[in-house]
């Protein structure tokens, strides 16, 4: 008799730790349960989940978020807790399929380094530049999509075969100096004038390398540039107010003798 109830009470046991899968309705242990990261706990067999990624990723190029197979959960499935369901090459087009709808509409570009390659979205408002790769730590152009050309433009940057083009550029880089931009002789600022005079003859802003901003200033730079004698800083200004004004006052007084005559 003891016999007897050992033998149910395993069978009742065996039973208890059971569950039948939705999709495939097969009694499988309650190891074969699929766990969806605690998000859902619906009653799915690892064989029947590994079976539905692996048909969406064959069959839709949708945005990389595959559904619970349950008609009413609105969870997605967890790609961690499917990664050894699938295999190496499907986990991967899973995760570029999830990083295209991640990058819709964000600004982005790869790493040019072919030993890396890495996936680069840019999160913030500005346009980029100097960019170091959170993956290799390697500096490159945001702009032109090649290694950092340190102290030349990204049109320039096909041209910098030479080692010491190279080593003047980080040089030009490292002391802040700016190049015109019309011959691409370097200057260097000891004081005075934003707007410099190169050898070539022509004006320029140092702070941003364009052409001399006769009024205002340029904020290329310091962003917080708020100092108002520096608008009264270089001469041009000076002199370009001073012609608005005689203008101004010859249009003006035309104006008031026709008025008061």
């Amino acid at each position: 008799m003891k016999q007897i109830r050992d033998l149910k009470v395993h069978y009742n046991k065996m039973y208890l730790e059971q569950f039948t899968c939705q999709i495939c309705f097969e009694s499988l242990p309650l190891e074969w349960k699929f766990k969806n990261a605690d998000l859902c706990t619906h009653p799915f067999c690892l064989s029947c989940i590994s079976m539905h990624i692996k048909l969406y990723l064959r069959s839709f190029a949708g945005t990389g978020t595959i559904r619970c197979p349950e008609i009413e959960c609105e969870h997605a499935l967890d790609p961690f807790s499917c990664r050894l369901l699938v295999t190496r090459e499907e986990f991967v087009k899973w995760c570029d399929l999830m990083c295209q709808s991640a990058r819709s509409g964000i600004d982005s570009c790869y790493c040019p380094f072919p030993n890396c390659s890495a996936l680069v979205l840019n999160e913030c408002s500005d346009k980029l530049k100097k960019t170091n790769c959170p993956n290799c730590n390697r500096n490159f152009c945001f702009q032109c999509g090649v290694p950092w050309h340190a102290g030349y433009g990204c049109s320039e940057s096909g041209n910098l075969k030479d080692r010491n083009d190279i080593l003047v550029g980080e040089l030009i880089e490292r002391k802040r100096w700016t190049r015109c931009y019309r011959c691409g002789h370097s200057v260097e600022l000891a004081g005075g004038c934003r707007n410099v005079k190169c050898i070539c003859g022509v004006r320029f802003c140092y702070d941003c390398g364009g052409r001399a901003h006769l009024l205002g200033d340029c904020r290329s730079r310091n962003g917080d540039a708020s100092d108002e004698n520096y608008f009264f800083s270089d001469p041009y200004d000076v002199a370009a107010i001073v012609v608005l004004l005689l203008i101004f006052l010859a249009v003006l007084v035309p104006i008031l003798k026709c008025t008061f005559t």
